[in-house]
């Protein structure tokens, strides 16, 4: 088994609304939790980017769901990689609140100092979401 950790940023669609968001989580959480699978999600209103770890066919099934799922559009895969371990171990799926998506934090991993994940690089996302998990307790 390998334990992978893949990392894609999305924008919401035009049908997407806040409700949605919940719903999200609730269904993540859950299959998440089935499939041995822990990440961290991040959204601003407008984007998401979202990592995920866990055995290779489940991230990949996994991914295959997302990539169908009406509520965002413009999905872009930053990173896939074998990792030696989890980043996000304790959570099935971890929501960082919009609040901390703070101008300095931006500003150490994109040019402009807003949260535009399109831009980062995979290191960039990766480093960006650990200094997330680091900062603020998760939803």
């Amino acid at each position: 088994m390998s334990l992978i950790q893949l990392i894609y940023t999305s924008t919401v669609s035009e049908t997407f609304e806040e409700k949605d968001l919940t719903a999200i989580l609730a269904s993540a959480k859950k299959a998440n939790a089935e499939a041995n699978i822990t990440g961290l999600l991040c959204f601003d209103g407008n984007f998401f980017m979202q990592c995920l770890e866990g055995d290779r066919s489940q991230i990949n099934a996994t991914y295959a769901k997302i990539l169908s799922d009406k509520r965002h559009q413009a999905l872009e895969l930053l990173a896939y990689s074998t990792i030696d371990k989890r980043s996000y171990s304790q959570w099935e799926m971890g929501l960082v609140p919009k609040a901390a998506l703070s101008r300095p934090l931006n500003l150490l991993y994109t040019a402009s100092g807003l949260f535009e994940p399109y831009s980062m690089s995979a290191a960039s996302a990766a480093q960006f979401l650990r200094a997330l998990r680091n900062a603020m307790p998760l939803l």
